[in-house]
């Protein structure tokens, strides 16, 4: 199945967590939340755009006690950080997704990597190994996460704040993707599913543009109906994107 346009579509925000212990299959079923669960449920209907991600409290790690919001909207593209005491409320956690100038502003790029075993078997096996070889590489810049979408992808990688959503992720080019994200870039268009926010027509249109020679910095989208056209000051194109039935496929990797 290819992966070009299957990335999770309009975010412009995510909230991450730090979680300690077991995680449930559904991330807010999991017991001692760091926050309450109606909270986080009731900050995310305010802030439109917004996805949650659990992350695992690593001992020792510099982010371990930190609440984290990755700000990609086409206005800005940054990661800031907060105490977990600074969201006293539902309505005070919905602020801290709001504002991309408020907090700590955190040095990327930050890569997530699925290691969600209660929801998919693939992710704990193919998603551990990846992440302890991204680790080795990137340090701390790598949290272990719950379910990010698209199992059937595994290894599955997201990194902020570029926001590139990577899928069948391979060990040895840990490096290149760490180098890229680094510059806001791709590794490899065939592992990009998607770029935040853009929904599936625009992303399966940047990753045949990026496979023409395209890049992201500087690069605007824009869309009207089937068509998506793309600018940078090095290359301008147009595509026409059509979404396809394809038959049914199994939800996991293997």
């Amino acid at each position: 199945e290819p992966l070009a346009g299957t990335a999770p579509e309009h975010t412009e925000r995510t909230l991450l967590v730090p979680h300690r212990g077991p995680m449930a299959k559904e991330p807010l079923d999991s017991p001692q939340l760091a926050l309450p669960r109606e909270w986080i449920e009731a900050a995310l209907r305010a802030v439109p755009r917004s996805r949650m991600h659990l992350f695992v409290r690593e001992p020792g790690h510099p982010l371990a006690d930190a609440l984290l919001v990755a700000h990609t909207s086409p206005e800005a593209r940054v990661i800031r950080r907060f105490s977990l005491a600074e969201a006293t409320s539902a309505e005070a956690l919905a602020e801290l997704l709001r504002s991309p100038s408020a907090g700590e502003a955190v040095e990327g790029p930050l890569h997530l990597v699925c290691t969600h075993g209660k929801r998919d078997a693939c992710c704990a096996r193919r998603g551990t190994a990846l992440h302890r070889a991204l680790q080795a590489h990137a340090g701390d810049r790598v949290l272990r996460t719950s379910h990010l979408g698209g199992h059937r992808f595994a290894p599955i990688v997201h990194s902020f704040p570029a926001g590139l959503c990577f899928g069948r992720v391979e060990i040895d080019e840990v490096a290149r993707l760490d180098e890229a994200a680094a510059r806001g870039e791709a590794y490899d268009p065939s592992r990009l599913r998607g770029v935040f926010p853009h929904d599936g027509f625009e992303s399966a249109a940047l990753v045949r543009y990026l496979a023409e020679g395209g890049t992201l910095a500087r690069a605007s989208v824009s869309r009207e109906g089937e068509l998506v056209r793309i600018t940078s000051p090095s290359l301008t194109r147009v595509y026409r994107v059509k979404r396809e039935s394809l038959e049914p496929r199994p939800l996991s990797c293997g």
